[in-house]
């Protein structure tokens, strides 16, 4: 009788033990969706005092910034529109290497060319220009222009970061 119990059990506790195993795994969660430009781009804005900003829609992004259109999948540049100021964040994604790559020059060029101008325009503006934050992630590209450099990083490692979790 002793034997035909534990047979029993293990008959029951096995399949059980392996269910529960199984449906623990499923409390995870899901890696996010990659962050859109506009909510990357929100976040670095929340991330410190900017001048105000205005979003600029995708036609003025790629004639600002001087971009080629085809290599972007989306896009978000919110600038002080009056040019008294260069703060600014713009957040690219590219469709490919090949397009992040090129998009990373065109922004190079762009900053290069935007430096050369507020040289003589608005020369206090330029130490915001010389510390701007460059960075990728993924095919994410991102270009901040503002008072504090390192909060700007912080804040797009923290947004980039999330984004990796899946807890």
């Amino acid at each position: 009788m002793e034997r035909v119990a534990i047979i029993m059990r293990k008959t029951v506790l096995i399949p059980l033990l392996t269910t529960c195993f199984a449906l623990a795994g499923c409390g995870q969660k899901a890696p996010e969706a990659p962050k859109t430009c506009e909510e990357v781009a929100a976040a670095v804005a929340d991330g410190q005092a900017f001048e105000e900003l205005t979003p600029q829609d995708r036609p003025e992004i790629v004639a600002y910034l001087g971009l080629s259109g085809e290599n972007l999948t989306d896009a978000a540049l919110w600038m002080d529109a009056s040019a008294a100021t260069v703060e600014m964040v713009a957040v690219l994604t590219a469709k490919d290497d090949a397009a992040l790559k090129a998009l990373e020059e065109e922004v190079r060029v762009f900053w290069k060319d935007l430096t050369e101008t507020y040289r003589d325009y608005a020369p206090d503006e330029v130490p915001k220009l010389e510390s701007a934050v460059l960075e990728t992630r993924g095919m994410q590209l991102a270009f901040v222009l503002c008072k504090d450099a390192a909060a700007a990083k912080s804040a797009l490692d923290a947004v980039w970061k999330s984004n990796t979790n899946s807890n």
